[in-house]
């Protein structure tokens, strides 16, 4: 009788152990609202759905976005005014992900120029119009200022406390663009600020940061590269030729995952060249990698990327566990046939 439920006991404990790793599918659906801009008459491009105006120093005016309830239910959207950035996917993001930087050469944030975000109630079926106030200081700039609206529904009281009592529910959301400039245009210009040793999808990486120093909108521009280990002249890994655009003002900082073992401790440069059209930079950056900061890396990685055992141990224990259960259950059943 103590065999069995020894046997039981153990056997049970695994699998009790695993169950209560529950993975939840979440289903997308469809977006309940849909957003429209207001074409105001300053608009540069009337076929645009997004906005796209000329203004001048001291204007003031209203930039308008139609919000349209499609569903039975009532809901309740904010709108939230944001700068664009570039994400390390080398696309021009108008979500506001503070993540991808701006620099400090940036004449005017978004978030400045308008008013608040504004929480917008609506019951079903129901369509407003919601108007943000637009400043634009009285100093000239150049180039564009450019950025726009993410929209999103949002729900009270759920799962999480956040400020106000709102939480944003749907992960999905409208970006209404939103394009500002003036007269005077300036022509891209880059710098290759720095590169680093760093950890980008549980694998050891170097990081380089290229900046787009003017107010221009960069679009479909090439980049390649190569990174070579100084000490030896070795090039340890070439860039493939690959299309990247960039906000004004921004950082682009595009990862390269790598080998640990690629990755000796030194001196490293690292080459870039962009190209587009006629015109081509070349950039070059060095950095060094101490055993120390590969340590510090390595400490947060996956075993088989250069880290944590604590995985492995779990599963070896449980393995074990599973083991002792077998052997048991196989005396168990001597016991009974003798």
């Amino acid at each position: 009788m103590k065999f069995k439920w020894l046997f039981l006991s153990i056997v049970v404990f695994p699998v009790l152990l695993f169950s209560s790793f529950d993975v939840k599918a979440v289903e997308k659906e469809g977006m309940p609202y849909s957003v429209q801009a207001v074409l105001p008459e300053n608009q540069l491009n009337s076929s645009s759905t997004y906005f796209d105006i000329k203004v001048k120093p001291g204007q003031q005016q209203n930039l308008t976005l139609k919000v349209i309830n499609n569903s039975t239910k009532p809901l309740k959207i904010k709108i939230t005014p944001k700068t664009a950035r570039t994400s390390s996917q080398g696309h021009i993001d108008y979500s506001g992900n503070k993540q991808n930087q701006l620099t400090t050469a940036l004449p005017y944030s978004v978030e400045k120029l308008l008013s608040k975000p504004q929480l917008v109630t609506l019951d079903k079926q129901q369509t407003k119009q919601v108007s943000f106030t637009m400043k634009i200081p009285k100093n000239r700039f150049q180039g564009v200022l450019l950025g726009g609206f993410t929209i999103e529904e949002v729900k009270p009281n759920e799962s999480e406390s956040v400020q106000d009592g709102i939480q944003i529910k749907n992960k999905y959301a409208y970006n209404i663009g939103l394009k500002i400039r003036q007269d005077k245009t300036t022509p891209p210009d880059f710098k290759f600020a720095k590169a680093e040793l760093l950890k980008w999808n549980d694998r050891f990486a170097i990081g380089g940061h290229l900046i787009n120093t003017t107010a221009s909108i960069v679009s479909d521009y090439r980049l390649s590269g190569r990174i070579i280990y100084q000490k030896k002249n070795k090039v340890v890994h070439r860039l493939e030729e690959r299309s990247f655009s960039m906000a004004p003002n921004s950082t682009f900082m595009f990862p390269v995952n790598l080998r640990e073992s690629e990755l000796p401790a030194g001196k490293y440069k690292y080459e870039i060249q962009i190209q587009q059209g006629k015109k081509t930079w070349q950039l070059a950056t060095t950095f060094t990698i101490t055993g120390k900061d590969k340590r510090a890396i390595g400490s947060q990685l996956p075993l088989e990327n250069g880290g944590n055992w604590m995985l492995y141990i779990f599963g070896t224990i449980i393995i074990v566990l599973l083991a002792v259960s077998f052997f048991i259950g196989w005396l168990y059943w001597r016991r009974r046939k003798k």
